[in-house]
């Protein structure tokens, strides 16, 4: 009897040092990007060139602008569409590709690995690209009970005004809620309430294609408002401290939306690097000096990517205006 026990005893602890081993086992399996949530427009993605690593779409697949699910959505790629990948995010959870330079200023966007195919003729390992910043995140003020309102259906991306050449005032998480101050003259955007610290006149616009409107019968129409100019900087000399642009931005006359803008750069833009803020938000950039005429101006360090900048001096804040 004695004997029987301590058999069934030794059996128990088999068993249970084999869950505890499966447990972790499956604990160490990557976890799959989760599912893409909702279809959007198409993205043109160059034909490939020949002899390089290539992705299909295993089916339509959101592109986003950084390898994260916070980062906002370019538009879809869709099922069977190939395009080249430029190298893998350092967890390899996601595809660096390339797309034109007018949908992303430095011609990387990415893609979950788990709804890609890859074909790699080189058979080398993929370079291992490093990620962007996140973007800034912006949180909306609680809308008023009953007020017209919509929710993020998608990380979505706050301009300043409703089309693609207005500048970034940062993104807005997926699941949070911003009142509804109007729609645009063409239907497309909602104008929403924003900070007083991210918009001076509380007023950002996001694309309706992001967003589940409610409470919203009858919105005004809200008067597009006016561009900002376009500043066109010289071009940094070979090595110099510099970045390159990825969307539309702000320069403004110091680090943040409490110092007026100076106007707009476009995407893709190469600027001349000449400082950085304290903490480390912005970069302080050359202007023309017609524009300012102390010949600079600063810039969101999130929308941007940067080359050779690690010795730049760090610049102290001008008063605020």
């Amino acid at each position: 009897m004695k004997k029987t026990k301590s058999t069934s005893l030794k059996l128990v602890i088999l068993v249970l040092l084999f869950v505890f081993v499966l447990s972790a086992c499956r604990s160490a399996e990557r976890t799959p990007v989760p599912t893409e949530s909702i279809p959007l427009p198409p993205v043109d993605i160059p034909d490939p060139a020949p002899n390089v690593p290539t992705g299909a779409a295993r089916v339509n697949v959101n592109v986003r602008t950084g390898p994260s699910m916070l980062f906002p959505v370019l538009g879809t790629a869709q099922e069977g569409d190939r395009g080249e990948i430029l190298g893998i995010s350092p967890d390899s959870y996601w595809y660096a590709i390339k797309v034109p330079t007018t949908l992303v200023g430095t011609g990387i966007a990415w893609s979950a690995v788990d709804y890609v195919d890859l074909n790699n003729p080189t058979g080398q390992q993929l370079p291992v690209i490093t990620p962007p910043l996140l973007p800034t995140l912006v949180n909306f003020p609680v809308p008023p009970v009953n007020a017209p309102q919509v929710s993020m259906l998608e990380a979505a991306t706050l301009r300043s005004g409703p089309t693609l050449e207005f500048p970034v005032y940062g993104v807005a998480p997926t699941g949070s809620r911003a009142e509804v101050l109007g729609q645009s003259e063409d239907g497309d955007w909602w104008a929403v309430r924003l900070p007083t610290n991210v918009a001076t006149d509380s007023t950002g616009w996001v694309a309706k294609v992001y967003t589940l409107p409610s409470n919203v019968t009858s919105p005004p129409t809200v008067k597009t408002p006016d561009l900002p100019n376009n500043i066109n900087p010289a071009a940094p000399a070979s090595g110099a401290p510099s970045l390159i642009t990825r969307d539309v931005l702000n320069v403004r006359t110091g680090p943040g939306s409490a110092y007026p803008s100076l106007g707009k750069v476009g995407i893709g833009t190469v600027i001349a690097v000449i400082g950085v803020s304290p903490d480390g938000e912005h970069y302080v950039v050359n202007i023309p000096k017609e524009i300012d005429q102390s010949g600079q101006g600063w810039i969101q360090a999130r929308f941007v990517r940067t080359e050779n900048v690690s010795n730049v001096p760090v610049v102290q804040p001008p008063p605020v205006p």
